[in-house]
C-alpha cells in the first residue's frame, strides 16, 4: 500500500515485539503497518511521541481484517499524545474475567485529533474510552468512524458497559459505526451504546447503526442506545 506524501516512512511489523518497538521509536508522519497475522497483546501500549496535524502517526493493518490483535490488557492502546490514527485493525479482548478487558482504546489527556477508523473491536466493557485530565488537558477533536464495536457474550462486570464512552472532550464526531451486543450482566444491568457526557461541547453522533441487544445473547436489563448524560 502507498503512504501519503506527508508521511516520512513506512514501518512494517509482523510480531507484537516489533509493533512495540515501532511505536516506541515512532516519528511524526510514520505509518506503522501490521502484516497479516495474530498479535498477542499482554500489556497496555502507550503513545510516547506526538504526531502533528500535517504529519500524524498511523498504526494500520495491511488490509482490513488481516491483522488481529488479541488483547489481554486492561486498556489495550492508551493514547496520550496528539494526532495518532488507528485503522483497519481487529482487536479482540481475550480476558476470561471481563473486568480485566476494559478498553481497546483509551484516549486521554493531550491526545487531541485522535482518529479511530475502520476497525473491528470485540469483547470489551468500553471499547473506546475518551476522557481528560482536568483542568487543562482534554483530547478534543477526535473521530470514530466506520468501526464495528460488539461483544460476543454479556459482560459480567461491575464497571460501565459502554462501547463508545466520551467524557468532557470537545468536538468529537461519532459517525457510520455499528454498535451492538452491549449487554451488562451484573451490578445494575444498565448499559449504553454511545455516551457523550461531562460537559463536552459540539459533539456529533450521526449515521450509526445501534443494535442494543440481539436474540443470541439477549438478557434482562436496560440498554440505552444513545445518551448525552443527565
Amino acid at each position: 500500500r502507498s503512504i501519503a506524501a506527508n508521511s516520512t516512512r513506512l514501518v512494517a511489523v509482523s510480531t507484537f515485539d516489533e509493533l512495540n518497538r515501532a511505536i516506541a521509536n515512532a516519528q511524526p508522519g510514520d505509518v506503522i503497518e501490521l502484516n497479516a497475522g495474530v498479535y498477542v497483546m499482554k500489556r497496555n501500549m502507550g503513545t510516547p511521541v506526538a504526531g502533528t496535524p500535517m504529519q500524524p502517526i498511523t498504526v494500520r493493518g495491511i488490509r482490513p481484517g488481516a491483522a488481529i490483535i488479541e488483547s489481554g490488557a486492561i486498556e489495550g492502546f492508551h493514547i496520550t499524545q496528539p494526532y495518532w490514527i488507528f485503522e483497519d485493525l481487529v482487536i479482540k479482548g481475550t480476558c476470561s474475567v471481563h473486568d480485566y478487558c476494559e478498553h481497546a482504546f483509551h484516549v486521554s489527556g493531550a491526545a487531541k485529533g485522535t482518529v479511530i477508523r475502520n476497525n473491528r473491536l470485540e469483547d470489551f466493557n468500553a471499547h473506546v474510552k475518551v476522557n481528560g485530565h482536568p483542568p487543562h488537558k482534554w483530547p478534543d477533536d477526535g473521530l470514530i468512524e466506520h468501526n464495528s464495536l460488539r461483544n460476543n457474550s454479556p459482560r459480567r462486570t461491575q464497571t460501565p458497559v459502554t462501547p463508545i464512552d466520551i467524557v468532557g472532550a470537545d468536538r468529537w464526531r461519532v459517525t457510520r459505526n455499528y454498535v451492538g451486543h452491549f449487554i451488562k450482566w451484573g451490578s445494575n444491568g444498565i448499559s449504553y451504546g454511545v455516551f457523550m457526557k461531562g460537559g463536552g461541547h459540539d459533539g456529533v453522533i450521526e449515521h450509526n447503526h445501534i443494535a442494543c441487544t440481539e436474540s443470541d445473547i439477549s438478557q434482562e436489563g436496560v440498554r440505552v442506545g444513545v445518551s448525552c448524560g443527565g
